[in-house]
């Protein structure tokens, strides 16, 4: 099974500049993410799904060799 991070919003609910999965507590929050799936065992591979929304998450996730999957940006259930 393959885990996957939506990781290509814009996350407008949160009321913050810059983008979000980029806060940081000891880490990026994306990067709790990512470390829980991988710890979790469960998943063979875990991809994120980034969009031009999200070009600094994609250039974190991509230079900690996540595997990213490039999407519109349209919204969740299109992407």
């Amino acid at each position: 099974m393959i885990g996957l991070v939506m990781a290509g919003g814009r996350g407008t609910r949160m009321d913050t500049p810059g983008e979000k999965l980029l806060l940081h507590h000891k880490k990026p929050l994306v990067l709790h993410v990512v470390d829980a799936l991988v710890r979790s065992n469960c998943f063979s591979s875990v991809i994120a799904a980034t969009s031009p929304n999200s070009p600094n998450t994609e250039k974190l996730l991509l230079e900690n060799q996540i595997q990213i999957l490039r999407t519109k940006g349209a919204d969740y259930v299109e992407d």
